[in-house]
């Protein structure tokens, strides 16, 4: 998983902040947990 991230990071913060496919999932369970 680490390697695909490396691999299309271009900058720093790629590194950091994970592509909006996995960011839209993972709100949505918080947003489901909130509720």
């Amino acid at each position: 998983m680490y390697g695909m991230l490396l691999g299309q990071a271009q900058k720093p913060m790629d590194l950091v902040v994970p592509p909006a496919s996995e960011q839209v999932p993972v709100d949505a369970k918080h947003l489901g947990a909130t509720l």
